[in-house]
């Protein structure tokens, strides 16, 4: 089993493979995972992953762990590649003996850390500028070493190489490789087309030059390296920095937050049209509306996002996505006003009962007993506490607090 981009991973998800590793059932089962230390959460893949491994007598294979059986955990650093590496990739892509690359190699491993994605695009971009020439009899790639110096960056700045490739990118594929920067990494080219509908709308009106607009574009993305093909209508780009950079550079709105805004909308109104209505658009349209909610100024637009983190909570907690439903809830309340007690008292008191179970099921203690106290204090019966009162007496038997419970 491989999991690749394990840094973007949510608590829940790290659980659940940390079970899966420690299931004294699960004989016979390899599982790689992978993970960038720059995009790390360093204190919650150490919690689930890294601290099994020390669990585990240290990356052993040499005992019965703590877990009562033998797991084999072996973490493997992967570097960025070295001077020497990059210059076998430059000296065979010019033909040339490495003894004469070795400048050129060294500068571009200088400005590209040796990432080897952005190695190939230096190449590629120099190539295009003309730096890197055929020589039709040898049909190796010549260059004037000083030319060649003077375009690559020298501080390691990636962001170079991908200015100087959208410079060769027509402005309507460039338009929507913004907007898809918008929709993560993957992303669904369905998606996009029925944002770049309505973002980038055609002057006649016609939907069918949207979608070969957007079609154009990932094929031209691809072609360039700068997106991959995941499934059928699923896409990718290639590395983190890609899509950062086409987000930060995003040419359609100075204002990230209303963008997100608008294309939240959008995709809420693509699946409320879609059947069956997609439970993981729901979730992309509201994460982008959550990144949104400093522009929304409707208060009727303000409860109907609430109650969708309500929803999506419950959607959570249905598939044991504690951590998740803690998010989408902790959203929700801050959409509410300061007499939304008044104002929405069901959807209060349901919001609050379920916010200190889930509050509390994954160690908040402290934040469970606000939103218990806050359920206790508006409550209008005693019935309506209940739910809480019986999720703190759990708490308290956990604990070893059962008699203060009872009194």
């Amino acid at each position: 089993l491989f999991l690749n981009d394990l840094q973007w991973a949510d608590e829940n998800s790290l659980q659940i493979i940390r079970a899966l590793i420690t299931d004294p059932n699960a004989k016979h089962l390899l599982v790689v995972c992978t993970y960038s230390e720059e995009r790390l959460d360093q204190e919650i893949i150490e919690k689930y992953l890294l601290n099994m491994a020390e669990d585990t007598s240290k990356a052993s294979f040499s005992g019965i762990s703590s877990f009562g059986f033998n797991i084999g955990v072996v973490d493997i650093y992967l570097s960025n590649l070295n001077i020497h590496t990059v210059n076998d990739i430059v000296s065979e892509l010019c033909e040339k003996d490495k003894v004469e690359t070795l400048e050129l190699a060294s500068n571009i491993h200088r400005a590209t850390n040796g990432n080897p994605y952005f190695v190939l695009q230096h190449m590629d971009l120099l190539f295009r500028e003309g730096l890197l020439k055929i020589n039709e009899e040898t049909l190796e790639l010549d260059y004037e070493l000083c030319k060649v110096l003077e375009r690559i960056s020298p501080n390691g700045d990636v962001t170079n190489v991908l200015i100087g490739k959208i410079d060769y990118l027509p402005t309507r594929a460039l338009d929507v490789l913004y907007l898809a920067s918008y929709l993560g990494n993957p992303f669904s080219a369905k998606v996009l087309e029925h944002i770049v509908k309505y973002e980038i709308p055609d002057p006649a009106g016609n939907s069918a030059l949207s979608r070969d607009r957007v079609a154009s574009a990932l094929a031209t993305g691809i072609q360039e390296n700068l997106l991959e093909k995941v499934e059928d209508t699923v896409y990718r780009f290639p590395n983190d920095s890609v899509q950062e950079f086409f987000y930060s550079n995003c040419s359609t709105s100075t204002n990230k937050s209303l963008q997100h805004l608008r294309i939240g909308r959008l995709i809420l109104d693509y699946n409320e049209h879609s059947m069956p209505v997609d439970e993981t658009v729901l979730f992309l349209a509201l994460d982008q509306l959550n990144k949104g909610t400093e522009d929304i100024t409707d208060a009727k637009e303000k409860d109907k996002l609430s109650r969708m983190n309500f929803l999506a909570a419950k959607l959570s907690s249905k598939k044991s996505a504690l951590h998740s439903a803690t998010k989408y809830l902790r959203l929700g309340f801050s959409l509410f006003d300061e007499d939304a007690w008044e104002v929405k008292y069901d959807l209060c008191l349901e919001m609050y009962s379920m916010a200190a179970e889930v509050e509390f099921n994954t160690g908040n203690v402290v934040r469970g007993t606000i939103m218990a106290n806050e359920v206790h204090r508006h409550a209008k019966t005693i019935e309506e506490r209940i739910p809480v009162f019986l999720t703190e007496v759990v708490l308290r038997a956990t604990q070893g607090e059962i008699r203060c419970t009872m009194e």
